[in-house]
């Protein structure tokens, strides 16, 4: 879970949402995720959402697209 402006989003198996949190209507769905996510974060003045999968991969969206804008392979260093 995590909060974007007066919104949430709940990230569930490959699938992130946001929620409108008074009436709790959904209002965009962001999808692409190739594993399941672990981790969300926002940046509500840059308006970006970005999340973490279990594969490494980060999915860069911006708020108002369901497609993501960047995806960046996460590697560790050895």
């Amino acid at each position: 879970l995590a909060r974007y402006e007066d919104k949430l989003l709940v990230a569930a198996g490959k699938t992130l949402r946001l929620y409108n949190c008074v009436n709790h209507d959904l209002l965009q769905t962001y999808e692409e995720a190739t594993d399941t996510l672990l981790s969300i974060t926002a940046d509500p003045s840059r308006k970006r959402i970005a999340a973490g999968d279990l594969a490494g991969n980060v999915y860069i969206w911006e708020a108002d697209q369901t497609q993501p804008q960047r995806v960046i392979l996460v590697q560790p260093r050895e």
